[in-house]
């Protein structure tokens, strides 16, 4: 079994714009946030944040 946090991340983004999600909770890690960033600064995104109240901090990505 193959990890592709990258291209997980941005499936679950994708499947989550196209039913009209408000926004979506994933695992967050640096990288994934410098992705994020990187959407935000490119307009695909409304904005996000990370969830550090959690055991695990979670990425809530907000959309437009």
């Amino acid at each position: 079994m193959v990890n592709d946090p990258i291209g997980d991340f941005l499936s679950q983004v994708r499947n989550a714009q196209l039913i009209k999600r408000e926004k979506v909770e994933l695992p967050s890690s640096k990288m994934l946030v410098a992705i994020a960033d990187i959407l935000k600064k490119e307009g695909f995104i409304h904005n996000y944040s990370i969830n550090k109240e959690e055991v695990q901090r979670k990425l809530e990505i907000e959309f437009k």
